[in-house]
């Protein structure tokens, strides 16, 4: 079955290589647009560190809580949608 999440990857011309990137928020959706807000995957590991700001982050569909310094660390499989801060 397909799956139903769209995937994203940081090396789509090869994307079972090795990836690493530190991107901070404001500057991607600056260069990428307000997106994407809809559940979707990645297929590289990510750690999402929120160093100021409240809101929530969802994470295979739980909501989570987000204050100054939350990490969330996330695995291949995990849905989130993009971040709800302010």
């Amino acid at each position: 079955m397909k799956d139903v999440f769209t995937r994203y990857d940081l090396t789509p011309h090869q994307p079972s290589g090795a990836q690493f990137e530190m991107i901070e928020l404001p500057a991607f959706f600056a260069n990428n647009g307000q997106h994407p807000f809809e559940p979707h995957i990645h297929s590289f590991y990510q750690i999402i560190w929120f160093k100021k700001g409240t809101g929530m982050h969802y994470v295979d569909f739980k909501e989570y809580p987000v204050t100054d310094n939350t990490v969330f660390f996330l695995t291949l499989t995990m849905r989130h949608p993009a971040l709800f801060l302010s």
